[in-house]
């Protein structure tokens, strides 16, 4: 009886407890003990299930990545060669296997692009090779939940001039998930645009048309970045005697097609999400890593501003970079021994973070002959989003 008695005096007191301050008690938790709290009572489905907690307990958590809150940081480890083969790990000085990843059997084994933003993963199915009949899915690893994105209508295109960019990204400033997608289709007579952006808030595309003459003979390498609206890529003109390569880059907020040109120093490694910027690691002459930022002054005027320098000859000989943490640490792999180690960008203090991880993959943790790692690394936070969705 004392225990009926007990169980009654804890749903009253819960049930006594606004809404308000029972969203700001939940939104601290990971999503898995959510996922439990939605059993405890209906009051607390609805609310858990609610756009408005669920954009609450994302925006806690993405401003909260300096240190693991209850284990909400993740950091995602993604094959080079098979993007199948997907493991998420605890962002911490331990790096545990937290969740072993297959991607949804509706994409099966034709996926070919991935990008991640705030613990949602975009996949693409043969982007540019089937025209109209592509397909897009933005999935939630944690929850199991995953979105088919609306078939566009778009002409086939081929090989060639003819190309397709993917970016897929969060928008704070709106709340937003956005996927844009760009298709050129070729530069005769002058080089035509479409420019295509899903909201995941509508559930819809909108599109544009743009020539742009200055945009002759781009060719688009796969990796992207969108960070605030900004979508990029790295890009080169191939009709260029010398390929020049640059920074391909369209910003929703303006609907504005640009190139913005790329530090003319050392040989680029790659783009990154760091913070609310967006990041070029290069490899100068000397064998340091730099790390590079793109800074706006203007809705016009972008630079390139020096963040920092890692000495790979001095700290970490052959060491190759893999990712980002969500803290905004460098993650960095030893070649020979494959020990992961961070560099602090802030602090410029690089520490041990994880002795050999040879047996994480049956692939080796590098690609011997052209010496770049077997796996890239991208932050993850703990989401609630697309739990909403039937």
């Amino acid at each position: 009886m004392s225990a009926l008695y007990h169980n009654e005096g804890i749903n009253d007191f819960f049930s006594n407890i606004p809404d308000e301050i029972l969203a700001e008690i939940l939104k601290t938790l990971p999503v898995k003990s959510l996922l439990r709290c939605l059993c405890v009572r209906k009051s607390w489905y609805f609310l858990v299930k609610s756009p408005t907690f669920i954009n609450l307990h994302l925006n806690y958590h993405r401003k909260n990545t300096t240190t693991a809150i209850a284990h909400t940081n993740y950091l995602l480890f993604r094959s080079n060669t098979d993007l199948n083969l997907l493991c998420l790990r605890y962002d911490d000085e331990h790096c545990k296997e937290f969740l072993k990843l297959e991607l949804p059997s509706v994409v099966g084994e034709s996926a070919c692009w991935q990008a991640t933003s705030c613990g949602l993963i975009c996949v693409s199915c043969i982007p540019g090779v089937c025209g109209s009949q592509d397909r897009i899915y933005v999935w939630n690893p944690l929850i199991q939940k995953r979105k088919t994105l609306p078939v566009l209508d778009l002409s086939p295109i081929f090989f060639g001039n003819n190309w397709t960019a993917l970016a897929f990204g969060y928008v704070p400033w709106i709340n937003d998930f956005q996927v844009v997608r760009i298709v050129s289709y070729g530069s005769d007579p002058s080089p035509l645009f479409l420019i295509c952006v899903f909201s995941l808030n509508t559930n819809s595309w909108k599109t544009k048309t743009i020539r742009e003459d200055t945009l002759v003979g781009l060719s688009i390498k796969s990796e992207s970045v969108s960070v605030n609206g900004l979508s990029c890529w790295r890009a080169f003109n191939k009709l260029d005697t010398v390929k020049t390569e640059t920074l391909l880059c369209f910003d929703t907020l303006n609907d504005r097609l640009r190139t913005i040109p790329l530090p003319q120093v050392g040989n680029r490694d790659s783009l990154h999400q760091f913070g609310q910027s967006v990041a070029l690691f290069v490899h100068d002459k000397f064998n340091c890593l730099n790390m590079w930022i793109l800074k706006q002054d203007s809705i016009d005027d972008f630079r390139w501003e020096k963040k920092a320098s890692v000495c790979l000859r001095e700290y970490l000989a052959n060491a190759v970079l893999l990712g980002l943490r969500n803290n905004g640490e460098i993650i960095l792999s030893t070649f020979f021994e494959a020990n992961l180690v961070f560099y602090n960008p802030e602090s410029r203090v690089v520490k041990g973070f994880r002795k050999s991880w040879k047996d994480w993959t049956m692939l080796g943790p590098h690609d011997l002959f052209y010496q770049t790692p077997s796996f890239i690394v991208n932050p993850v936070v703990g989401s609630l989003v697309l739990l909403d969705t039937d």
